[in-house]
């Protein structure tokens, strides 16, 4: 995810300050630490987020669930990955949620798909992926594209990026810098506009000549399809796409001036120019009535910019912009509208400057809701959640809220007030029968009013909660790259005996740090199963896999037990006799004689300097202790003892000339070439 962007080759990337909105509006953080790239809102409230690496994630009730939907097997370098997501029109009812992501094809190469998953609840079907459409293969990294919307229609868009060739972009041999259209289950739809001339998957081709195309929106009163399409040195398009036309690109860029359009070219909606800002992404109609937004929001087409960090509103009749609408976010990227007039965005945040490091990944990412209040009046936004306590346990509820300060808090139970602290947080410690059924609320107030939150219910039992136990891995046992990590476990339910393994859960994360990777979403109905430890991964020894297994009896009572599984390391020692030389370790820097912990089994890399540069002498690589002649290598960590190289170089004192330099370096060393003559100048001026 991690920013990268399934989007954008930028070159720059200001400085951007705290988000402002217009006056009687709010926003608030709804889930950070994200990798994000796309949103959908379903009909039930839930807001399905996806990850550049492969998470599709919930929002539920204001919270962010802590089990991925879905992990997806991606390829997330640079502008790849998880690009985007669409939910089924019917959905929940027809529980099919569509993904755009990028899958490796490998020496290089890869390719997007469209597929379509699902969904049981809050996590995907195991094994209900179903490719509906694949695109032509790429040859780099950028421009992706990729957005999916439903029209009215019922029908699926898809817009796809040139992927860097921009000479596709103009052929209907091709998929690339398009719009596309399929039904939903993967098939093409007879009246898309080149059906009759075109065969196979090109007939799904509805509009072309864009060039990163990153964001669609519908209007659901109207039909109307927009897309955000990244302009390339001049210009962002917002484009009003219609069968059959042609936008230009890569022979116009922006409006068309003197250029030679080609046939049934349509300029550009609105266009702006590099001054104004220069990644256009983004897309959301807001509802011509409803919602709760003032009536000059009504109807509008919503566009942010990822370098300069705003939201505008433009009239989607007149193609002008109407105002800005939330300035000072950092780099966001999607944007998502609700029927009911809920406002969402994603700003993606990272280290920013557009590099295909910046562009890989971000752990920064964050959704947030606007709102309209119309004052500073305290507003409510997250919801104290209702639960089910054993007798004996406590109960916690927490609210959270908008408004001028200072806030107050006033609990109730069953409508009469408590005497408890004035926070956000109210604590039932040691809960009884007698609380069971209870109704609890906050209420919030300041100077110019207050809100009161919805309530919620206690429920209390006196049943025991389930006991689950991990049998294996047993706690000593250190796993090695290249092998398995078995799991098996047993749960008692004190009323009922052993339960069975469909109301037992397995879930696994690899954790790094202070961050997690989640490797196994939440599975039932596992008695005895095993995960396999990849040989290419995190090179930091500083990793481990925790194990989560729960277990859940009749009643909704449920516990969970951990294990944290550990690897087996080994100690890397690099050694040269010559000199301190500098030493890669996948990315890990150190001088020899550099010695670090590697997880046994791991195939490693390192690599040297072909050269140094010392006061009166050069020293030239010659070859690792082992007969290794090139500066590059790898090697796979053994289980036992100490791994041990050596690197040897020779040297030359600089009063004895250069003569032999072509001995040293030849072809088979330098593959990619070398520069005789700059290098003895580099060394002759020292």
């Amino acid at each position: 995810m991690k920013s990268h962007f399934t989007l954008l080759l930028l070159f720059f990337i200001q400085q951007i300050p705290f988000a402002q909105l217009p006056a009687g509006f709010a926003k608030f953080e709804i889930a950070g630490e994200l990798n994000p790239t796309d949103l959908a809102i379903a009909a039930d409230g839930r807001i399905f987020l996806t990850e550049k690496n492969g998470l599709v994630r919930i929002v539920k009730d204001g919270i962010l669930l802590p089990d991925p939907f879905v992990i997806l097997d991606v390829e997330d370098y640079n502008e790849q990955g998880l690009g985007h997501i669409a939910l089924d029109p019917a959905f929940p009812a027809e529980p099919f949620v569509y993904l755009y992501y990028t899958v490796s094809d490998g020496n290089g190469l890869s390719h997007n798909k469209i597929v379509r998953i699902t969904a049981d609840g809050n996590l995907a079907v195991p094994g209900s992926e179903q490719i509906l459409y694949e695109c032509d293969q790429s040859f780099g990294t950028i421009h992706q594209g990729g957005d999916m919307v439903f029209g009215n229609d019922g029908k699926l868009y898809i817009s796809t990026g040139d992927k860097g060739r921009g000479d596709m972009v103009q052929s209907l041999n091709s998929n690339l810098g398009k719009v596309l259209r399929i039904n939903k289950d993967g098939s093409i739809p007879t009246d898309n506009p080149f059906f009759q001339v075109l065969t196979g998957k090109y007939r799904a081709i509805y509009a072309l000549g864009l060039r990163n195309p990153f964001s669609l929106a519908v209007q659901a009163e109207t039909g109307r399809l927009f897309a955000c399409d990244v302009g390339n040195a001049s210009w962002e398009e917002i484009d009003d796409i219609q069968a059959g036309k042609n936008y230009g690109w890569p022979l116009i860029e922006g409006k068309k001036t003197t250029q030679q359009a080609p046939v049934n070219y349509r300029d550009p909606l609105y266009a702006y120019d590099h001054n104004t800002g220069c990644s256009v992404v983004g897309a959301a109609f807001s509802p011509v009535t409803g919602g709760s937004f003032p009536g000059l929001y009504h109807g509008k087409f919503f566009f942010a910019d990822y370098c300069k960090g705003y939201i505008k509103m433009l009239d989607p009749q007149t193609g002008t912009v109407v105002a800005d609408f939330a300035t000072g976010i950092d780099r966001p990227v999607a944007i998502a509208i609700s029927p009911g007039g809920d406002f969402y965005y994603l700003a993606r945040s990272g280290m920013g400057g557009g590099s295909e490091a910046d562009n890989t990944e971000s752990e920064q990412g964050s959704l947030w809701k606007v709102i309209y209040t119309g004052s500073e009046a305290p507003y409510v936004y997250q919801q104290p959640q209702s639960g089910l306590r054993v007798e004996g346990e406590d109960f916690f509820l927490e609210t959270k809220s908008l408004g001028k300060p200072p806030l107050h808090f006033r609990w109730q139970k069953d409508s009469s007030d408590l005497a408890v602290p004035d926070t956000n947080i109210l604590t039932i410690n040691t809960v009884s029968l007698a609380d069971s059924n209870a109704a609890f609320r906050c209420i919030v107030s300041n100077s110019l009013g207050q809100d009161t939150s919805a309530p919620a219910f206690l429920w209390v039992t006196t049943n025991q909660r389930p006991l689950p136990e991990i049998l294996t891995p047993e706690p000593d046992f250190l796993y090695k790259a290249g092998t398995y990590i078995p799991f098996s476990g047993v749960a008692i339910d004190p009323e009922t005996d052993t339960l069975p393994a469909s109301k037992t859960y397995w879930k696994i994360d690899f954790h790094h740090d202070d961050h997690l990777h989640p490797v196994m979403t939440p599975t039932s109905n596992i008695v005895v199963d095993s995960i396999w430890i990849p040989t290419v991964g995190e090179p930091d020894d500083n990793v481990w896999y925790r194990l989560h297994f729960s277990a859940q009896d009749a009643d909704g009572l449920s516990q969970t037990v951990t294990r944290d599984v550990f690897p087996l390391k080994t100690p890397v020692e690099i050694y040269c006799r010559e000199a301190s030389v500098p030493v890669n370790a996948d990315g890990f820097l150190g001088t020899t004689p550099y010695i670090f912990k590697s997880v046994a089994g791991l195939e490693r890399s390192l690599s040297v300097p072909g050269f140094l540069d010392e006061a009166d002498t050069v020293l030239i690589f010659r070859k690792w202790k082992n007969g290794y002649d090139k500066t590059f290598r790898t090697f796979i960590t053994p289980d036992t003892g100490i791994f041990s190289a050596r690197v040897e170089y020779d040297k030359i004192a600089k009063a004895n000339g250069f003569g032999l330099l072509g001995e040293y370096f030849n072809e088979a060393m330098y593959p990619w070439g070398f520069d005789e003559a700059l290098l003895l100048s580099r060394i002759d001026s020292t």
